[in-house]
């Protein structure tokens, strides 16, 4: 029973071990895409990297649109001018899209930092966990002993009992052999 629970503990650990590493990893592609945008100067339109391995669905549409949006946009100043509504609808359109991703990106870092730090006290306590399991095998171990010697005393003592009766029996016939020859 307590090997079973020393597998179990040692394959959640693992499994946490493994959920913390892709939530790192994740943290460090938004970081980094946070850091493009933040070096990207408002006005300037410059497509986002994606397909980069970011899990979210939702910021991998918006960076998708985007992009998409950012190459509509120099197709237009291309054949036009800067100054073309088309374009300048667009604009709008790309800084609003732009604010949308910076936001995505800002609350997935959240969300991914509390994971995070919530997987790293699991691993802590599972550490723990684990570090304690030789001493709970000991204290188990020390338990059964316990109980062997608290059964041994009990034995030990219904022996004496039975001893002390029988002891008794055989002084009470002494007794009573030794009255009849008396007699």
């Amino acid at each position: 029973n307590s090997d079973s629970q020393t597998t179990l503990a040692i394959t959640s650990d693992m499994s946490y071990r493994d959920q913390l590493t892709g939530i790192r990893l994740q943290l460090q592609i938004l970081r980094m895409i946070t850091s493009f945008m933040d070096e990207t100067p408002e006005g300037e339109y410059r497509v986002v990297p994606s397909n980069i391995g970011v899990v979210d669905s939702g910021l991998n549409s918006m960076i998708g649109n985007y992009n998409d949006k950012i190459i509509e946009r120099n197709r237009m100043v291309a054949n036009s001018s800067e100054a073309n509504p088309k374009v300048v609808t667009v604009n709008t359109e790309l800084e609003v899209g732009r604010k949308s991703i910076e936001l995505s990106l800002a609350n997935l870092i959240k969300v991914y930092s509390l994971r995070e730090r919530e997987l790293e006290r699991i691993l802590k306590d599972s550490r723990s966990q684990i570090e304690a399991i030789p001493q709970q095998q000991l204290e188990m171990q020390q338990k059964k002993l316990v109980k062997l010697q608290l059964n041994l005393q009990i034995k030990q003592m219904k022996l004496q009992t039975k001893l002390k009766i029988i002891l008794e029996i055989l002084l009470k016939k002494l007794r009573l052999i030794r009255k009849l020859r008396i007699l």
